[in-house]
């Protein structure tokens, strides 16, 4: 056994740690940067800890004040009509199409100027509104991120000043700084603009289904039959750009590495005329980059031709079929539909149709992206959870147990047996005995 008298905390501790917690949350992040630019992995801590599991909503947003949920909800708000904005803007465009189509066939081109006047200042209203909502839903999603991350940072970081050495030993400073920056940028994304983007992306889906259906039912059933493909195909082209990207900061980042190493030392690697070697070396580490990077090539083309390859074949399909259906009115007797404007489908209505169901396409499968990065905030924020839990045998930070009234300052140990966390096969001292007296 070991008696250490332990003095009681000082007063106001708790109140002096929330002053100096920012500043200590720049300094990790700052050791976080240097740490990734020479090529230091930044998931060493988390590797040591056991896998969390993703926190729930009520969780993630555990720091949220009022003012926040006032904030996203504002946000989301604003981020719904901005994409519902994107579709609905179509219908003064088909106005146009009817507009100018009617006049050539009629022969009142002198009259499609002023026809038109109404529907163009339609456009200038709606490009304000778009500008409005998208000012509004960036700052509110912006501003909440910021204010809850923050309120992450400290209590990330006082759990992680509150564990023991034992903990501390076991894990690397560098990718601990470098995971503490790592995971408090994710859930800042997640709260913050992917969450705007994703709500936006429903908004134009929704928006679309909408002026799609509402047009002619008819095209866009026959439209959604193209959907999966489309919207695989926008799920495919985020999916690689992000895998890409991904793989080839790997690349360099290894690279870089030696960069710095050898930058770092440049005396001795000439000393011992190393040049040539070392240039060989890191040709060596940037093949690997040059190897994802043409092998993206072809991925990238693939899913960009899938995209633009199903949206022009189902316009196509779509175009087909309101001609089809003129063409069958025509020939049933009733000729001067396309004429009179007394079709049951217009120029207009079918472009309408189409052009909503490959915007619903297109935000449906873009609003992967968004999940994907969500998934991830919550995985980091229960990584986070994890840690912020965990209680220490020796809590620094907790007034609980028994405090003596009075020290006298004399320390004695007596038998200790002292091992390291990271080798318990291997002691350090056994039975250690030391008196230090007062003075």
């Amino acid at each position: 056994e070991a008696f250490i008298p332990i003095p009681p905390p000082a007063p106001g501790r708790s109140d002096s740690f929330a002053e100096l917690s920012d500043d200590l949350a720049l300094k990790l992040e700052d050791m976080a940067m240097k740490a990734s630019k020479t090529g230091s992995p930044a998931t060493d801590a988390v590797d040591a800890e056991p896998a969390a599991r993703a926190v729930g909503l009520r969780e993630f947003f555990r720091f949220a004040s009022t003012v926040d949920m006032l904030l996203m909800s504002v946000g989301a708000v604003a981020a719904l009509a901005l994409g519902a904005l994107q579709p609905l803007s179509i219908l003064f465009f088909g106005q146009v199409i009817d507009t100018l189509g009617n006049s050539q066939i009629q022969g009142t081109t002198a009259t499609a100027q002023s026809d038109l006047r109404g529907t163009l200042i339609a456009f200038i209203y709606v490009g304000v509104g778009a500008f409005v909502a998208g000012f509004v839903s960036v700052y509110c999603f912006k501003v909440t991120g910021e204010r809850q991350v923050a309120e992450y940072r400290r209590a990330y970081l006082r759990a992680i000043l509150r564990q023991d050495v034992g903990w501390h030993d076991a894990r690397a400073t560098s990718g601990l700084a470098s995971a503490f920056a790592e995971s408090t940028s994710v859930v800042q994304a997640g709260i913050g603009t992917k969450l705007s983007e994703g709500l936006r992306f429903l908004g134009q889906g929704i928006g679309g289904l909408f002026v799609s259906f509402y047009f002619s039912w008819q095209i866009a059933l026959l439209m959604v039959a193209f959907s999966p493909i489309m919207m695989g195909s926008s799920a495919l082209l985020v999916t690689v750009v992000t895998s890409t990207t991904r793989r080839i900061s790997e690349a360099f980042a290894s690279a870089g590495a030696v960069c710095a190493e050898v930058l770092g030392s440049v005396r001795t690697v000439a000393s011992f005329a190393a040049e040539e070697r070392e240039v060989e070396r890191f040709d060596a580490l940037l093949k690997p980059a040059e190897v994802a990077g043409i092998g993206a090539g072809w991925r990238k083309g693939l899913a960009f031709g899938s995209l633009d390859g199903s949206s022009n074949v189902a316009f196509a399909v779509g175009i087909i079929f309101a001609g089809s259906r003129v063409a069958a009115e025509r020939a049933s007797g009733d000729s001067d539909c396309a004429y009179s404007g007394t079709c049951s489908i217009s120029a207009g209505s079918a472009l309408l149709a189409i052009f909503g169901i490959n915007m619903a396409a297109q935000g449906f499968g873009l609003i992967m992206q968004s999940l994907s990065s969500f998934s991830r905030a919550r995985a980091a924020a229960g990584m986070m959870k994890a840690i912020m839990e965990r209680t220490p045998a020796i809590d620094s930070l907790s007034d609980a147990g028994a405090t003596p009234a009075t020290v006298a300052g004399r320390v004695e140990f007596k038998n200790v047996v002292f091992r390291y966390p990271t080798r318990p096969d291997a002691p350090v001292y056994t039975d250690f005995c030391l008196t230090i007296e007062p003075g």
